[in-house]
C-alpha cells in the first residue's frame, strides 16, 4: 500500500490489531480529502466501500473515513432500508389536513 499524501492520515491510521481501520485528517479541500481517504482505503484487501463523515472536532473538524468489506456495507444496506420503511410507515400515520377544526 503507498503511504498517504497526507502525513496526518499516515499518524492517524491505527495498526491493524488495534481495532478499525480508518483514515482521519483535518480539513482541507473536500474533493482531495475525500479522494485521498477512498484510494487508500480502496487498496487494502477486502474493500468495497468507503464511508466518510465529516466530524466537528474542538479547534479543527476532521474528515473521517473508514474502509467497508462487504459484510460491512451488507450490514449498514439493511439499517438504511429499515429506517426507509420506519420514515414511510410515520409518513403515511401524519394527519395532513389543514384547518381551523377536525372532522371527527
Amino acid at each position: 500500500m503507498a503511504p498517504p499524501d497526507n502525513p496526518e492520515q499516515e499518524e492517524s491510521t491505527p495498526k491493524p490489531k488495534e481495532g478499525l481501520v480508518r483514515m482521519v485528517s483535518s480539513l482541507q479541500s473536500m474533493q482531495s480529502q475525500i479522494g485521498n481517504h477512498v484510494l487508500v482505503a480502496l487498496q487494502r484487501p477486502g474493500t468495497v466501500a468507503v464511508l466518510t463523515s465529516v466530524v466537528p472536532g474542538v479547534g479543527d473538524d476532521q474528515m473521517v473515513s473508514v474502509p467497508l468489506d462487504a459484510l460491512q456495507f451488507h450490514s449498514i444496506q439493511q439499517v438504511l432500508q429499515q429506517l426507509a420503511v420506519q420514515d414511510q410507515r410515520s409518513s403515511e400515520e401524519v394527519d395532513r389536513r389543514i384547518g381551523f377544526g377536525r372532522e371527527e
